[in-house]
């Protein structure tokens, strides 16, 4: 009898694990066909880079994401998709479809967005830089300040750093450890808000925040979920750290409008990294959101589309005057 239950239980086991492995190497397979149906990979001057370009409009904001820095990071929104101009993102070097190869420095990567401007046709941009896509942004707005239009950066990596392991646990980072537990965890976790924002978000007046705002919140869903396949990501994460340890950027010499926004209770990233980058930055603006974690873009979402639409708004207007005042020299 004792055997026959044994049995049972072991053949039952065997069963949901056999389910389990069909479930996830299917939606693995659907997740990689996914991501590559919406975005291109274009060869540039200095390698492969794989982008997305959404909206409308003659001004293009090139939207660097963070770590894990795969063009599916970015978020449009209602507010988004009305702006006057189109949002160009990239998978960073060593995420997704652009080889790490293409530039392992934030230098050699801010060559590689210049390149893919080439390849585009674009000439200049607006760059918005968040968290881990700091270094590289800050790096293309000194190094081509012709191409820049504006800069914003977002809880942005901008001093240098070192994450330990048991820090990049705690910060979420441990959900680049293994396709299956990935999917495992996010499987769970994301079936309920509640869990999602509570294990993610820090304080609970931002988790009150987010939860009551539907269009937020769905954003910062889909942002979490941009971790996964963690495999196609780790690369560029790894890198990403190793660059972080030895940053040495050149903050002073950009001379391009500058908008640096960080929330007071960021533990992802330090908020002092952000307070220093706006002394280093001549000129630069700095908003700092009281009370907002590293997910500020979400769970303060009405004001970060203020801050970001009335800068956006001054630096396109003060380069087509500037470009009108030009024109009678031509």
């Amino acid at each position: 009898m004792a055997t026959s239950i044994l049995a049972g239980v072991i053949t039952l086991v065997l069963v949901a694990l056999l389910y389990m492995a069909v479930r996830y190497t299917l939606w693995k397979s659907k997740k990689i066909k996914a991501l590559a149906a919406v975005s291109e990979v274009i060869q540039t001057a200095v390698g492969p880079i794989e982008y997305r370009i959404t909206g409308s409009g003659e001004a293009v904001m090139l939207f660097l994401p963070g770590s894990p820095g795969g063009y599916d990071q970015f978020q449009s929104s209602p507010e988004l998709e009305a702006a006057p101009y189109r949002v160009l993102t990239v998978s960073r070097p060593g995420y997704l479809r652009t080889p790490l190869a293409t530039g392992r420095t934030p230098a050699e990567q801010a060559t590689a967005y210049a390149a893919l401007l080439d390849a585009l046709g674009i000439e200049k941009v607006i760059v918005m830089a968040a968290s881990g896509g700091g270094p590289s942004g800050i790096a293309f707005a000194s190094m081509y300040p012709e191409r820049t239009v504006g800069l914003i950066t977002m809880a942005a990596v901008s001093q240098p750093r070192m994450l330990d392991e048991q820090a990049a646990k705690s910060q979420g980072a441990g959900l680049l450890d293994s396709d299956f537990f990935n999917w495992l965890a996010l499987g769970v976790l994301s079936k309920k808000d509640e869990r999602l924002v509570g294990m993610l978000v820090k304080g609970t007046d931002n988790q009150a925040s987010m939860l009551q705002d539907p269009v937020g919140l769905q954003m910062f869903r889909r942002t979490v979920l941009s971790t996964q396949p963690p495999s196609l990501r780790k690369p560029g994460f790894d890198n990403d750290n190793e660059q972080f340890s030895v940053l040495n950027l050149p903050a002073e010499s950009i001379q391009v409008p500058t908008l640096v926004v960080h929330g007071t209770e960021d533990v992802n990233v330090p908020f002092e990294f952000s307070a220093r980058l706006a002394r280093q930055i001549p000129n630069a603006q700095f908003a700092q959101v009281d009370g907002a974690d590293h997910y500020l873009r979400f769970s303060h979402k009405a004001k970060f589309d203020e801050l970001v639409t009335t800068f956006v708004t001054q630096v396109l207007a003060d380069s087509a005057s500037g470009e009108h005042a030009e024109s009678p020299s031509h």
